[in-house]
């Protein structure tokens, strides 16, 4: 999936900042390099990869056509997620 433009709605933002201390652009980075893409329910994925300064996120969004993704949410990975990031990816995290 290639990634050209995202989608911020301001609530979704705010969200993020508040609740998870995650900024919009270490979301951003996470597309920048290699990470890993799950499939959710009802029409979302999950990218699950790393900040330019190592910060493990994921990330859950709407892939709405023509390389566009809407954020959801973005928080850090809970230790399950890196557990399964880990094994997936190999290596340590």
């Amino acid at each position: 999936m290639r990634i050209k433009d995202f989608i911020w709605h301001d609530d979704t933002v705010t969200h993020i900042q508040k609740e998870h201390g995650v900024e919009p652009e270490e979301v951003e980075e996470v597309f920048t390099q290699r990470y890993l893409l799950i499939k959710a329910k009802y029409g979302r994925y999950n990218a699950m990869g790393y900040t330019i300064n190592g910060r493990l996120l994921s990330v859950v969004f709407e892939y709405k056509g023509k390389g566009n993704i809407e954020i959801v949410t973005a928080r850090d990975m809970s230790k399950k997620e890196r557990k399964y990031f880990k094994k997936r990816w190999g290596g340590e995290v």
